[in-house]
C-alpha cells in the first residue's frame, strides 16, 4: 500500500471514528456513564495519584507538585463553571484528554470516549456534591471587541 493511499485510508478512518462519537462530551449535566466501567478506567490509570479512595493520596501522590486533586469534596479547579460551582463533564473529559501543564496530569487522548465518559460517572459518585448539585452553567464568554483605533490605544 502506498504512502498516500495509506493517509488517505487512515484520514477516513479517523473521520469515522469522529463521526461516531468519538469527540469531546457535549457539556451535560451527567456524564451518561457506567460507574463500574468507570472504575476499572481509574484504577488502571488513575488510582497511581489520586488514590484508592480518590483522596489524592495515591502512592505517587507525595512526589508531585502540586497535590493531585481530591475528588471527595468536589471542588474543582480548571471549569467553565463559575467558582465554587461543579464543572460539567465537558470541562472533566477537557482536563482527562487534554492533561494539565505544569502539573503530573498527562493527557489520557487514547482513551475512548466510552471509557473517558465511565470514568467521569465513576468520580461523580465519589463525592456527594454530585447527588446534590449537578454541575454549573458555564461562564458565557462575550465577543471580541471590535479593533478600533480607540480600543487599541
Amino acid at each position: 500500500m502506498s504512502a498516500i493511499r495509506r493517509t488517505v485510508v487512515v484520514a477516513a478512518l479517523t473521520g469515522g471514528a469522529l463521526a461516531l462519537g468519538a469527540a469531546p462530551l457535549p457539556a451535560q449535566t451527567g456524564g451518561g456513564g457506567d460507574p463500574g466501567r468507570g472504575r476499572q478506567v481509574y484504577e488502571r490509570y488513575c488510582v497511581q495519584c489520586h488514590g484508592d479512595r480518590a483522596d489524592g493520596a495515591g502512592e505517587v501522590a507525595r512526589w508531585s507538585q502540586p497535590k493531585p486533586r481530591d475528588f471527595r469534596g468536589g471542588v474543582y479547579k480548571f471549569s467553565s463553571t463559575p467558582y465554587g460551582f461543579l464543572p460539567t463533564p465537558a470541562d472533566l473529559d477537557r482536563v482527562i484528554q487534554n492533561g494539565l501543564y505544569g502539573t503530573r496530569m498527562p493527557p489520557f487522548a487514547a482513551l475512548s470516549t466510552r471509557e473517558r465518559r465511565d470514568v467521569i460517572t465513576y468520580l461523580q459518585t465519589r463525592s456527594p456534591r454530585w447527588r446534590a448539585e449537578g454541575p454549573g452553567k458555564p461562564i458565557a464568554i462575550p465577543a471580541e471587541p471590535a479593533p478600533t483605533r480607540v480600543a487599541v490605544t
